[in-house]
């Protein structure tokens, strides 16, 4: 789903994440199938899969919007 979405938005980079990525067995797998089909596979690295990095994002974000005021 992530492949044909990409091919049809035009993006090149397709991320892993979200709870599921625990999973060392999925993330190999999907990783293989997006890297088979042309595209770059990312995903976390300095943190964790699950709802840890999802506060951190809505941090960063807040942080982000607050330095705007």
């Amino acid at each position: 789903m992530a492949v044909n979405a990409a091919e049809n938005i035009g993006v090149k980079v397709i991320g892993g994440s979200g709870g599921v990525f625990y999973n060392e067995a999925i993330s190999v797998t999907v990783r293989k199938a997006v890297e088979s089909a042309g595209y770059t596979f990312v995903q976390h690295k300095n943190s964790c899969a699950g709802d840890g990095s999802v506060s951190m994002g809505q941090a960063a974000v807040a942080s982000w919007k607050f330095k705007g005021i």
